[in-house]
């Protein structure tokens, strides 16, 4: 009863739409939390307690339905997003009853149960007894942007919120792919041929999507740095991830399969002394052609710029034979917000863009510059180490 008095107490003070209130899990917080509290006892405790004396589950069969059902989900809210028309900058929520403000809210929606549907994953995980991929993080980013999404659901299912979500959906696409063709084994040509339909399909919906793609760069991009290097289209920023990922995945491990780690630490001291950058605080819209404004807006474009040149980290570790710190996480991390930098630059170089990005650039100061301690020998280690769960507590 008191806990349920608290969860009263809480949607109090959440002022809901009016046109979402009454759909399914929005009526009160307990219901995401509920939800959240089962999965985190499932994953932890219960399935690993019943998995202990079983041998793992194969699930490929599960697997491929599931990736599959999240690609074409992904694939299916993005097309829709952008028949809503969203806007780039601060784009205002729409309250009323009108029928594309209305489908907005809808999506959102289906957007919450898709993160909802993601749980399963880590329940794949305990099943197949991977229990050493149910890490801490990987609990905290299901669980939180399920909450996320929730929110945005209940308080504010539609205007700036479906850009982050869209952006989210196209990395989500490119990594169920990935775990898609991972599960199907070696004989991978063999199972894409008995799936070639789906795949005739799939190429179908992802041609209209590219198409609506292009053309909605081509609409709102900003004109200030559509002609500036590299920010035109989006074309020349999926082949520099591309290129990262067949490097980093493939390519340099096999280059250094027989070779012996380099020595680079002179040369990560003076990459990562070089760090740094500057941003402006503020909820600010993405205005003219003033000289304060085009200064921020290169500064975006430096941003950019230097996510290309974070590529290097994951060379280093490739060059001095640490394949194990490239992991799937990282992979994604550095890929994933590349990416993001040029769509920052292409559609709102500047406004209350620049908030996230200076709290992304101090978090970075600090993990840099406690990389670069760790790297000048073991003499500092006694002081790093002390610091490092901060470090960690800081970059999540």
């Amino acid at each position: 009863m008191v806990i349920m008095t608290w969860f009263e107490i809480l949607d109090g003070q959440i002022n809901p739409d009016w046109r979402t209130k009454d759909w399914p899990m929005m009526s009160t917080t307990a219901i995401p939390v509920l939800l959240a509290v089962i999965y985190i006892i499932f994953v932890k405790f219960v399935g690993p307690n019943y998995m202990a004396n079983k041998k793992p589950y194969t699930l490929r069969t599960a697997l491929a339905i599931y990736n599959t059902g999240q690609i074409l989900a992904c694939i299916y809210l993005t097309v829709e997003y952008f028949k809503t028309k969203p806007k780039m900058g601060c784009d205002p929520l729409d309250v009323s009853d009108d029928p594309t403000a209305l489908y907005a809210a809808k999506l959102v929606w289906w957007t919450t149960i898709l993160k909802l549907s993601e749980f399963i994953e880590t329940v794949f995980f305990v099943l197949r007894k991977k229990q050493n991929q149910v890490s801490a993080l990987h609990i905290y980013h299901h669980i939180t942007t399920f909450f996320l999404v929730w929110i945005a659901s209940r308080i504010n299912p539609g205007g700036i919120v479906r850009i982050p979500v869209m952006l989210n959906n196209m990395v989500h696409m490119v990594m169920y792919s990935y775990y898609l063709l991972s599960s199907m084994g070696p004989g991978i040509q063999n199972k894409i041929n008995s799936y070639k339909n789906l795949i005739d399909s799939l190429m179908e919906v992802t041609k209209e999507f590219f198409e609506k793609l292009d053309a909605f760069v081509d609409q709102y991009g900003d004109p200030r740095t559509n002609e500036w290097p590299m920010v035109q289209g989006i074309t020349t920023t999926l082949a520099c991830a591309s290129v990262y990922l067949y490097v980093v995945l493939y390519l340099g491990p096999k280059f250094m399969e027989n070779r012996k780690p380099f020595h680079l630490l002179p040369i990560i001291k003076i990459l990562i002394s070089g760090w740094t950058t500057k941003y402006t605080l503020g909820c600010e819209p993405v205005d003219s052609n003033a000289p304060h404004s085009i200064r921020l807006a290169k500064l975006f474009w430096w941003t950019y710029m230097l996510k290309l040149v974070e590529f290097a980290e994951t060379a280093f570790f490739i060059l001095r034979k640490k394949t194990k710190q490239v992991s799937g996480l990282h992979v994604y991390h550095h890929a994933s917000t590349f990416i993001l930098a040029w769509a920052a630059v292409k559609f709102f170089p500047g406004g209350m863009a620049s908030f996230p990005i200076l709290v992304n650039s101090v978090v970075h100061i600090i993990m840099y510059a406690y990389y670069q301690l760790s790297s000048m020998g073991p003499k500092y280690h006694q002081f790093t180490l002390k610091y490092k769960k901060y470090v960690t507590i800081i970059q999540l």
